[in-house]
């Protein structure tokens, strides 16, 4: 005899409920840790596993209470926008919440919306799931706890942004490996480009006798300020198209470009920021214990993603300090299974793609034509019949090339790659947006 139906022999109404009330797999799990067979008091089924309602009640409740955001936690602008009548928010009474979520028998369904109603601060009983897609996002205060500490506290050992970084970035791992969805692979069949604005005969002589240099990664005392490094950092930007390199350089009307291709000596595994930003949302149960962080936490990484990928403004490179963090993090966190971020050009209207390859993964192996063997270099022009020509006369030094400076190398120069390209024209794409005055009499 179950101990349910012999706490009824004592006289003690008890009142359960069985697996076969229950549709929510989340409530259905809790409810089969118990093997206590009896009658449930909402189907009458009998010798079925069943459990105490009110333990279920309250687990279901405390699980929902924490999983809702209420009108009254909303932004200004929210709430006005719903008691206007649009449903950009969805608020709801929680009774037809549960309703969707399909929780279980009637009886109980009703039993868990009073339960929430009463145990809520909210007395408007107007609530939606807090699927992170609303104005009080956790991780955007979080984002603006991390920006004030890294910037006016402790810039460089900061336990508050560690664990920040941690909390966000859990997302992409799937037990100690980064998830596949999120990575994007290439290997010595790509190639990646990079470019100098070259308008002189020095520029782009130098460039020529010397391109994995001149094209590489700057040296670091020349390092400034980058989207992913500070100042004295080096590291190798690259684009995976000419057209988006060129772009990324900002080069103007008259300019002259040099790019030219550069090959992975290794299989790289890099994070696409991309592919981040697609990310589906979990199919997480509003019962999950921690619905709310997932939720919160996947709607704010796609817009920290596009963040990351945009450029700062002419007149503050300091707002590239928290994405140099985060790109640091990355490189310390998992160096070991990244070689560095893929994300979309700005730039390009998203249309091209840049990789900003991890300090540690951006040295490139000394090309054939170097500073080192390489005595002198004449430049000549030609325009003729339509035909427009650079042509470079070397002379070489006689020394004997030295094989072992490039055996860690984990980038090449594609020699034969380079290409001179004049600026005709920059296009700026804009997007309309309407002006409406309103004047008060």
């Amino acid at each position: 005899m179950g101990i349910y139906n012999e706490i009824r022999l004592l006289g003690m109404n008890v009142k359960c409920i069985c697996e076969n009330c229950i549709f929510n797999q989340v409530l259905k799990s809790k409810l089969l840790e118990n093997t206590t067979t009896g009658d449930c008091s909402y189907c009458g089924a009998k010798n079925k596993v069943i459990m105490e309602s009110k333990v279920l009640l309250e687990f279901a409740g405390n699980r929902l209470l924490n999983s809702l955001y209420s009108i009254e936690d909303a932004t200004s602008y929210e709430s006005g926008m719903f008691w206007e009548g649009t449903d950009e928010i969805p608020f709801n009474e929680i009774i037809y919440i549960i309703q969707d979520i399909k929780v279980g028998h009637e009886e109980f369904e009703d039993e868990v919306a009073d339960y929430v109603f009463s145990n809520s601060s909210c007395k408007t009983d107007l609530f939606v799931l807090d699927d992170g897609f609303h104005g009080n996002n956790t991780y955007q205060s979080k984002w603006s706890d991390f920006i004030n500490s890294t910037a006016y506290k402790n810039r460089f050992f900061n336990e508050d942004a560690k664990f920040f970084l941690d909390a966000l970035f859990d997302l992409i791992v799937d037990d100690t490996n980064i998830r596949n969805e999120v990575l994007t692979e290439i290997d010595s069949s790509i190639e990646l480009y990079r470019a100098r604005i070259a308008n002189t005969e020095t520029e782009r002589k130098d460039i020529v006798s010397d391109p994995s240099s001149e094209l590489g990664p700057v040296p670091v005392w020349l390092a400034g300020e980058q989207r992913m490094t500070p100042t004295g950092i080096s590291a190798f930007y690259c684009s995976l198209d000419r057209d988006t390199c060129f772009s990324e350089i900002r080069a103007v009307t008259g300019d002259l470009v040099i790019s030219g291709a550069f090959r992975p000596t290794y299989k790289f595994a890099l994070l696409d920021l991309a592919k981040i930003q697609n990310l589906r949302q979990f199919n997480l149960d509003p019962f999950e214990e921690n619905y709310s962080d997932f939720s919160n936490k996947t709607v704010f990484i796609k817009d920290l993603m596009f963040l990351m990928s945009k450029p700062a403004s002419k007149n503050s490179s300091s707002s590239y300090l928290s994405t140099q963090i985060i790109f640091e993090y990355l490189s310390v966190k998992f160096g070991d299974k990244l070689s560095g971020l893929m994300f979309n050009s700005i730039q390009t209207d998203g249309k091209g793609k840049n990789i900003a390859f991890f300090p540690s993964c951006s040295n490139v192996k000394v090309s054939s034509l170097n500073s080192v063997n390489v005595e002198s270099v004449s430049e000549f022009y030609s325009d003729m019949f339509n035909s427009k020509s650079y042509f470079y006369s070397i002379n070489k030094k006689n020394i004997k090339s030295n094989k072992n400076v490039s055996n860690n190398s984990k980038l090449e120069f594609v020699e034969g790659s380079l290409l001179a390209s004049k600026v005709k024209g920059v296009i700026t794409k804009t997007e309309r947006i309407e002006i409406e005055i309103s004047i008060a009499k």
